[in-house]
């Protein structure tokens, strides 16, 4: 764009001395005019006949610059006009490296706003994460503590019962065997009363039967 602009820079310059040297040009050929309208005058009055090819000379002249000054008028004209091109286009490619730069600019905070949400997503994906795991890690310590607590209690209540069922076992055993033992200790002194009472029977026949 710098270079665009520079060339643009310099055929203008050449433009405005192209149009400083027309401006030289038309006054020198309205001063001829004036030179030769003079000669005419002069003629009149003298007839001097060297006048007719001063008048030529300077004529001459006049019509070289005339056909160098209609030159330059239109070289000067296809210069503005392609000036006036070369300043739309650079115009139009500065709106467009504007627009251009724009885009970018909208593109790097399209592409940084994408990283941010990305990020906080991966964020917010951790956190939840870390927070459901240690969620999940209480919950499960929990559940062990509350799954020893009860199998401690199962095991105390199952070596309870067991203890409580071998005393009652123990418990009816002995009383089983106090019964026994007492009606066999009954049946005894129950024998030896017997016992006792036919021999006194016994001893009283023996009397009876001697007396």
């Amino acid at each position: 764009m710098k270079l665009m602009e520079s060339a643009i820079h310099e055929l203008s310059l050449i433009r405005d001395e192209k149009a400083k040297n027309l401006t030289n040009l038309t006054s020198r050929s309205q001063e001829l005019q004036l030179i030769l309208a003079e000669l005419i005058q002069t003629y009149k009055s003298t007839k001097d006949e060297s006048l007719k090819q001063e008048y030529s000379k300077l004529a001459n002249e006049r019509d070289s610059l005339q056909k160098r000054i209609e030159d330059i008028h239109v070289n000067l004209a296809e210069q503005n006009e392609l000036i006036d091109n070369y300043n739309e286009k650079k115009e139009q490619i500065q709106a467009n490296l504007t627009n251009l730069k724009e885009h970018e600019k909208e593109t790097l905070l399209n592409i940084n706003s994408f990283k941010k949400i990305q990020e906080i997503e991966k964020n917010l994906s951790t956190i939840s994460e870390n927070n459901y795991n240690k969620t999940l890690e209480k919950v499960q310590e929990y559940n062990a503590k509350i799954k020893a607590t009860a199998k401690i209690s199962i095991q105390l209540n199952q070596k309870s019962n067991q203890t409580l069922d071998d005393e009652l076992m123990l418990s009816g055993a002995d009383n089983k065997y106090n019964n026994e033992f007492k009606q066999n200790l009954k049946m005894e002194e129950m024998w030896n009363i017997n016992k006792e009472k036919k021999i006194d029977t016994d001893k009283n026949r023996v009397n009876d039967l001697f007396s």
